[in-house]
């Protein structure tokens, strides 16, 4: 275990207050706890400390620095501030944490490690294998454990999972991976909300669209900020794609959509900037920012994360593996120029017109001395082995270098020899952005809420005080004068000085127009107990390297939509003493935000929910075995133990792997948050992790539609046999369904399903000239047929008013209209 102080919790005593709850400062410590069993971590949240990560084997705890919660008896590890983001990684089984530049363990419980660094850094380590979890230092809540029975067979339950059919349930993944992406950010997402609603209202279920307010600036990462140099005209650039722009000099915004994920931005003139980002990203606006058009690359599978201009004709991008991209026609064309590295390129930089940098991770640091045409690595031992994130001039001669681990490099002769800057900057913080507003004063910014101020060139630094934060990393710097300059980040952070950074105000930017989020939610209420809710759930948004355009997300999650929408309709005829819901989340790729808005509001109106049954990823087989890794945490273990033994009662050949430390990440934790059992069903990577993960190519071809339906049957058990199964379909025809109505083939209807129907019975359709169209039956046990919107011989029923007749096996008619529209 790495750490940097080990210590034991000791009982802080006050006055009157022996045993209760420590008071934390605006500056807490994190604090990894050990424990000796699962429920400790419980423990410690019951005697008032503030729990913001519980694990089986450890627990992460924000407390004062200097002083443990009042608690004793506990071994810990002192973590520090965490002035960075931290994380949870978990790497493959029997595989140690590929090495990262920028990524820092902190300490290490059995497979799980505890690591802080920018997004940047950690993120890339999921395509690698790891599993990634962010903490999110907010205290966790107190679970409700509940003891369940045994399970016993049960014929009907078991009549219940062999309605699931893996045909129907692979249609539904290319159905929804044929929408091209289902990005939360895009409108073509409501394609798939659509195709999710329809299907639950055609089942016969109270069906409902729950909208959540989704806030930009409360949910995104900044990453850029550009203003012109007369301070009127700006923009700020954000990973999830948009582009914000204003011109009042920042008084108000108007967010703009980019097509892609973005990192840097650079703007030539008032009216032309490109963006860089994401997977082969390069987009150019010629109006100011309002609308974008992505450029062609030579290689598309380059990741860029910064670009420069010298004047409005040359300029130059570079990313990841040694990647330049440049243009000497004001970005008309790019192309490609030839590196001597590999290594990832986060900065690049124009010193004269011939004279150009490029800087990044293990101390990379290269120069071009013809435009950018030809480069060479150059020996900066000061930079050495320090990530390197970006380059600027104060003049001729005066230059400064940032990047990790605290460092300032400075240069009195053009970058000839550099030099460390010393005895201002602690190791822990990292430098993201540097800039001059003349020969003397300039700025550096970067993590821990971190702005510092030079009045000699570079020489020497002094720090600045914005608005308190203990999280804020800043990652944009814009530099108007010497008097104003623009600082953005995360959480959402945009500062603002106008003299000269004696005083940074916090700006707050607000979106001119609400964004509306979705969540389909489908009800069976229950008929003894409707208040007991079982939850069958999945996330339907899907992300890539180009989501806005290309976003199939057919395992992810594609996999685990298409199991809620087939429970939904094998559990469609049946009637439960307890209600069942099923949910589709959207915003779960921007960090469960669909579901934790829907969590967080049913807990306020406290809803009883007995049970939550997560599918994500759960239809990529590398082996012939059908396995599948359960996750779940102490006080869903009994809801692990219902869950194996439906797998041995209901499908035997299914091999379960529960979990218990796992990345989470996935729309089951908001239950764990709230204190309801959940579980998370999701492939077990025993051989390979899913080598298309949010990637364009996460294609229903490399899925197994059986494998994801013994999913889907498993958790069609678990919720039949807790929500009560009393009985199958109603023998009457009352109420009859017809759905969608009307419908459009335009809209990717194929069919007319009438559900409620007595079994045994038939369905007619009739032209409003009285001629038979169609006829379907007799109606099978499940209640439901079918009218594909042909005519019976074969050809496609045209559009228009159509009758329906529903003949029960004893007589009784029950008569009714649909419409088709082409």
């Amino acid at each position: 275990m790495s750490a940097r102080r080990i210590g034991i919790f000791a009982c802080v005593a006050a006055a009157g207050a022996a045993g209760a709850a420590a008071a934390f400062s605006p500056a807490p410590t994190l604090l990894a706890v050990e424990l000796a069993r699962p429920a400790a971590a419980y423990e410690l949240l019951a005697r008032g400390a503030a729990v913001v990560e519980a694990r089986p084997s450890f627990a992460l705890v924000l407390a004062s620095p200097g002083e443990a919660a009042a608690l004793d008896g506990y071994a810990y590890v002192d973590l520090g501030p965490p002035e960075a983001p931290v994380y949870l990684a978990w790497p493959r089984p029997g595989e140690a944490l590929p090495p990262a530049e920028g990524v820092t363990v902190l300490a290490v419980f059995g497979g799980a490690h505890v690591v802080a660094g920018e997004a940047a850094a950690v993120e890339p380590l999921a395509r690698r294998g790891v599993e990634l979890k962010r903490v999110t230092l907010e205290p966790v809540r107190p679970p409700r454990p509940r003891a369940l029975p045994a399970l016993a067979y049960d014929p009907l339950v078991a009549e219940v999972v062999r309605r699931v059919r893996a045909d129907r349930y692979f249609d539904h993944i290319e159905r929804l991976a044929a929408v091209g992406t289902r990005y939360s950010h895009a409108e073509e997402i409501e394609r798939a909300t659509a195709y999710i609603e329809d299907h639950f209202r055609s089942l016969g279920y109270e069906t409902a669209r729950r909208p959540y307010l989704y806030e930009p600036m409360d949910n995104d990462y900044l990453l850029d900020c550009v203003f012109r140099a007369n301070g009127r005209l700006g923009w700020l650039v954000s990973t999830w794609g948009y582009v914000w722009r204003s011109g009042d000099a920042g008084k108000t915004w108007t967010a703009y959509k980019s097509e892609g994920r973005l990192a840097q931005a650079k703007f030539i003139t008032d009216t032309v900037g490109f963006v860089v980002g994401g997977i082969g990203f390069l987009g150019r606006t010629d109006d100011g920012g309002r609308t974008w058009r992505q450029l062609p690359l030579q290689d598309p599978t380059d990741d860029l994360r910064d670009i420069y201009f010298y004047d409005t004709r040359l300029g130059l991008a570079g990313g990841l593996d040694g990647a330049l991209y440049r243009t000497a026609d004001g970005g008309a064309s790019w192309a490609k120029v030839a590196t001597p590295t590999t290594k990832h390129v986060l900065g690049v930089y124009a010193e004269t017109a011939d004279r150009w940098w490029a800087l990044g991770v293990e101390g990379l640091v290269m120069r071009s001395y013809d435009g950018g045409r030809t480069w060479a690595v150059i020996n900066v031992p000061a930079a050495a082995p320090h990530t390197m994130r970006q380059i600027a001039f104060a003049d001729a001669t005066h230059a400064t270098m940032v990047g990790y681990d605290g460092t300032i490099l400075y240069s009195e002769d053009a970058g000839g020899t550099w030099r460390r800057v010393s005895g201002y900057f602690p190791t822990w913080p990292y430098f993201t952005e540097v800039a001059f507003a003349d020969a003397s004063r300039g700025w550096a910014v970067g993590s821990t809420n971190r702005v510092y101020v030079t009045e000699n060139g570079g020489a020497s630094w002094a720090r600045q005080s914005p608005p308190p934060s203990d999280y804020r990393t800043f990652e944009g710097l814009s530099v108007v004068s010497r008097e104003e300059a623009w600082a953005v980040g995360y959480p959402s952070a945009v500062i603002h000085t106008t003299d000269g950074g004696a005083r940074w105000e916090e700006v707050r930017i607000t979106n001119s127009v609400p964004i509306i989020w979705y969540n389909v939610e489908a009800v069976k209420p229950g008929v003894t107990r409707p208040n007991q809710i079982y939850v069958l759930c999945g996330h339907y948004d899907s992300i890539s390297g180009d989501p806005w355009n290309l976003a199939p997300g057919a395992e992810d999650n594609a996999s685990g939509t298409a199991a809620v929408l087939e429970a939904a309709t094998a559990l469609a005829d049946y009637r439960f003493d307890g209600t069942l819901k099923f949910l589709a989340f959207s915003g779960e790729e921007e960090g469960l935000l669909g579901s934790r808005a829907y969590v967080r509001k049913e807990h306020a109106a406290g809803a009883d929910i007995r049970a939550a049954l997560n599918m994500d990823m759960v239809a990529y087989l590398d082996e012939p075995v059908h396995d599948v890794e359960v996750r779940y945490n102490d006080f869903s273990e009994e809801l692990l133990n219902r869950y194996r033994a439906a797998a041995r009662l209901y499908v035997p050949s299914y091999a379960i792997y529960p979990a218990t430390e796992g990345r989470g990440g996935s729309d089951h934790e908001p239950f764990w948050e709230f204190g309801y059992p959940a579980l998370l069903s999701v492939e077990h990577p025993r051989r390979e992790f899913y080598p298309w993960y949010h990637t364009t190519e996460d294609l229903p071809k490399h899925l197994t539609a059986a494998f994801g339906a013994d999913v889907t049957r498993v958790n069609v058990a678990v919720a039949a046999s807790l929500a009560g199964l009393r009985e199958g379909p109603s023998p009457s025809s009352e109420g009859v369904i017809a759905y969608p109505n009307p419908a459009r083939p335009s809209a990717g209807h194929n069919h007319i399903r009438f559900a409620n129907l007595a079994p045994g019975g038939s369905v007619v359709v009739y032209n409003l000239a009285g001629e038979e169209v169609y006829r379907l039956g007799p109606v099978a046990a499940h209640g439901s047929a079918e009218w594909p919107l042909r005519t019976a011989a074969g050809g496609p029923a045209a559009s228009g008013l159509y009758l329906f007749v529903v003949e029960d096996v004893d007589g009784g008619r029950t008569f009714g209209k649909v419409a088709v529209i082409r």
